[in-house]
């Protein structure tokens, strides 16, 4: 197999750390990582589930941005800084422009009418005339095995084998010196396994590399040059998968058949049988694999325990409690006249906060961005034109009602993150069943909150995975997470036409299971209970509110 050795396009991670992105987990993804990614290598990258793989996958392609290192591309960094703005980081073009990376959910990632504008949206940051052009998209049709006459369908038509294929017609149209898939045999048959192995290869034998994210070792071991685990934080080489993987089955079969026939086989034990059949060398190092597998496991739950307080669980306050509770400390906070007072209840709820702070902390941003507005709604009012002049007593008064607001708002947030949506509906329904009786549709109001709850988060998922669609197809070379106006222009349409379709579903989900056709009595098969801790949780909050109210009523006086 003729593989270009040109060192000119090696992938080099140096002292590369990828952070977790749940920032309350300690544990690095990628902990001071050195690794070299040889040009016209495939390259398979496995790990446990959540172990950051396809997070690792984003962050050479330039999605994510590294927590400390460099990465290396074509003898260049993947981010680099502006002489007029060394603390900002940007994107390198020519270095992100070699690369091709076609993401998990390829189904899901469609933007033009048809299969030839997805194309040439794709070949929209690379500047080729239009004969390059054509000639670009049939090359890509010709390796990935899509038919010519498909290219005025509409790629949401296609079948899942055929949009995989238009995935990868997608990063073979750019011509890229190193192709990046995450789970890409996922839902493919034997046929399109196959088409994907002979793509792989015939890129490998024009010096073109990959690195492909995969649970499915077996498929992909026979041409990979390099088999990767990320594990606690480190991408160490497979050899133990590998020298078991390369032996043959037939191989293996006839040494099983020869143990057989020396050996009484009910007298073996299995792991004597074992031993026999790969060896003793490598059962100890399977051994010691397994071991590595199971401490990582226990520290992940350990991980999760430290970073994860019981009063997190979705389980342990009734959500009645919750929203009582919420709303006693708000009017509380807003009956607050006087900063003293004030700064003792920003004091409480901080140390209310402080047992859910994992929750708080993932609201960050938009307390950020609350704070921020506050402090500009704050300088505005104070301005007097007539004279020109700045009046503090106006500013103090606006501040403190936007404080207040701002308080409600940072207690508010990471307690309605302890409610799930759907024990919300069922709190709903019990408290307000009994009005059903003077046909008040309590069971449509309580179904109408349940999709409030999960249709907002999935606007905010769909956005964001467009955006990082649009930053990845586009080149877009601007700060992690940010797009340009232009940028987010065509995006729109196949958001909301993503949204749409996920209505659909959803309308139809509800179709199926019977909404506006059933009219009997529904029967519960779980139910809200009062425990001890809501108890606790109701004396806390009311002895806290009655201490900030007399608090306040001894400062006023």
């Amino acid at each position: 197999m003729n593989i270009n050795k040109n060192k000119q396009t090696d992938i080099i991670l140096h002292q590369v750390t990828i952070a977790h992105p749940n920032q309350t987990i300690e544990n690095n993804l990628l902990h001071q990582c050195n690794q070299r990614f040889e040009a016209g290598h495939i390259i398979v990258i496995t790990g446990n589930n959540g172990a950051g793989k396809s997070t690792l996958l984003e962050t050479i392609a330039g999605l994510k941005q590294l927590a400390n290192g460099e990465i290396i591309i074509s003898n260049q960094s993947l981010w680099t800084t502006t002489q007029h703005r060394p603390k900002t980081i940007k994107l390198n073009r020519p270095a992100i422009i070699r690369l091709g990376l076609a993401m998990q959910q390829v189904e899901q990632q469609w933007f033009a009418e048809t299969v030839k504008k997805e194309l040439l949206y794709a070949l929209k940051p690379y500047a080729s005339q239009e004969q390059q052009v054509e000639e670009r998209i049939h090359r890509a049709l010709t390796r990935t095995g899509l038919e010519e006459h498909l290219l005025q369908r509409d790629p949401w038509t296609l079948s899942r084998g055929q949009q995989r294929r238009l995935a990868l017609s997608c990063i073979a149209v750019t011509e890229p010196d190193w192709i990046l898939l995450d789970e890409p045999l996922s839902g493919l048959d034997h046929r399109g396994k196959a088409m994907l192995i002979d793509f792989l290869q015939k890129y490998q034998a024009e010096g073109v590399g990959a690195i492909v994210v995969t649970h499915d070792l077996d498929v992909l071991q026979p041409i990979a040059n390099k088999i990767l685990t990320l594990h606690e934080g480190s991408l160490a080489d497979d050899t133990v998968t590998k020298n078991v993987a390369s032996e043959t089955v037939i191989e293996t079969a006839s040494r099983i058949n020869n143990i057989m026939q020396m050996s009484n086989i009910s007298s073996l034990n299995k792991k004597k049988l074992l031993e026999q059949t790969i060896g003793i060398d490598r059962m100890q190092e399977t051994d010691k694999l397994t071991e590595c597998e199971q401490t990582k496991e226990l520290n992940d739950a350990d991980n999760r325990k430290k970073s994860e307080s019981k009063f997190t669980s979705a389980s342990y306050f009734d959500p009645r409690s919750i929203i009582v509770s919420y709303l006693l400390l708000s009017t509380v906070i807003l009956l607050q006249e006087k900063w003293s007072t004030l700064i003792i209840t920003t004091i409480v709820t901080l140390l209310l906060l402080w047992p859910i702070r994992t929750l708080a902390f993932k609201h960050i941003s938009i307390i950020k961005v609350m704070f921020f507005i506050s402090i500009i709604f704050t300088a505005v009012s104070a301005i007097q034109f007539q004279p020109l002049s700045f009046d503090w007593s106006s500013a103090a008064i606006t501040g403190q009602r936007l404080y207040k607001l701002l308080l409600v708002m940072t207690l508010g947030l990471p307690m309605m993150s302890l409610i799930t949506p759907f024990r919300l509906k069922r709190a709903f329904e019990q408290t307000f069943g009994w009005l059903s009786k003077y046909k008040v549709p309590v069971a449509a109001i309580g179904l109408l909150i349940t999709l409030i709850f999960r249709f907002i988060p999935l606007l905010i998922e769909e956005w964001q995975r467009f955006s990082k669609i649009v930053r990845l197809r586009g080149k877009i070379i601007t700060k992690d997470g940010r797009l340009p106006f232009v940028a987010i222009i065509p995006m729109l349409i196949p958001y909301l036409r993503s949204i749409i379709y996920r209505a659909e579903q959803l309308a139809e989900a509800l179709e199926l299971r019977g909404y506006q056709t059933i009219h009997t009595k529904p029967h519960y098969g779980y139910r809200l209970q009062f425990q001890q801790t809501d108890y606790r949780l109701w004396m806390l909050i009311s002895f806290i509110s009655f201490v900030l109210m007399l608090i306040e009523h001894y400062v006023s006086l």
